[in-house]
């Protein structure tokens, strides 16, 4: 594990840079400081930039909620969601019911638009758990104990659009989709996860970057973007500006490590 100043140190190595969004580039409202310079700096060496993200949403939207963020569309090459990648795996589904429950904020429903699927208002048996994350970003996990327990009981199997169990939105921690999978997991529920650090993730980042070869994926999350990437068979950048802090014990050990995004 290397130290590393800003990307230019390193740029020429690769074809490809998968870049996560939340954490990353911005701290869920405003971008960090240097990320815009880092981007412009990956496309005027013409490099192939890859925003991934776990956010549950479809690629335009991520693309809307970049620019509202600072993160301009020229700053980058395409989008990887989780969101896109649930759509267009439920798009072509074969064996999920065509029924589901969904748990999340209003703001991600989009998801659901061109998809065959009947929403339901309660859980029941023969039907499907979309879980895009809590209802509302200051929800604690025991809030859905009591649905997870009726699911259970159904055994309604989950599929789960963001992996991620924990963001900081401007410095405090809001629990995301993943954590109220591993909560309904750890009763003995069936979930289905899209997005880092899940292979059908990667397989789809490398999917949008055809022609690249050597890539590197940069992250703050150890257990998504790190993990993900090593898994993915690329390099890995941990930034420290989002969920992982600099001096914290690493369970897996990156290529490089970055105090923040900088050219």
């Amino acid at each position: 594990m290397k130290g590393i100043e800003g990307l230019s140190e390193i740029v020429s190595r690769y074809d490809a840079l998968v870049v996560d969004a939340w954490g990353v580039l911005h701290d869920g409202v405003n971008p960090f400081s240097h990320a815009k310079e880092a981007m412009q700096g990956l496309m005027a060496e013409k490099k192939k930039v890859i925003i991934a993200t776990n956010a549950p949403s479809r690629k335009k939207k991520v693309e809307e909620d970049l620019q509202r963020r600072g993160i301009s569309r020229d700053l980058y090459s395409d989008i990887a969601s989780s969101g896109e990648l649930a759509f267009l795996e439920l798009q072509q589904n074969q064996t999920l019911p065509k029924k589901c429950y969904y748990s999340g904020q209003r703001k991600h429903f989009s998801l659901l638009d061109g998809l065959d699927l009947e929403i339901v208002p309660k859980m029941e048996r023969g039907i499907f758990w979309l879980n895009t994350g809590p209802y509302d970003p200051a929800d604690q996990i025991i809030s859905y104990q009591t649905l997870a327990d009726t699911a259970l009981r159904y055994e309604v199997p989950m599929v789960c659009v963001n992996p991620d169990q924990f963001t900081l939105f401007q410095g405090n921690p809001r629990i995301c989709a993943g954590r109220i999978a591993k909560l309904y997991e750890d009763m003995g529920g069936k979930v289905t996860y899209f997005g880092k650090p899940y292979l059908s993730m990667y397989q789809f980042i490398r999917s949008l970057a055809a022609l690249s070869s050597t890539f590197v994926a940069i992250g703050d999350s150890v257990d998504t973007d790190i993990k993900g990437g090593i898994e993915g068979k690329m390099d890995t950048i941990l930034v420290y500006t989002g969920v992982t802090s600099f001096g914290t014990p690493l369970s897996i050990r990156p290529t490089y490590y970055m105090k923040q995004l900088k050219w």
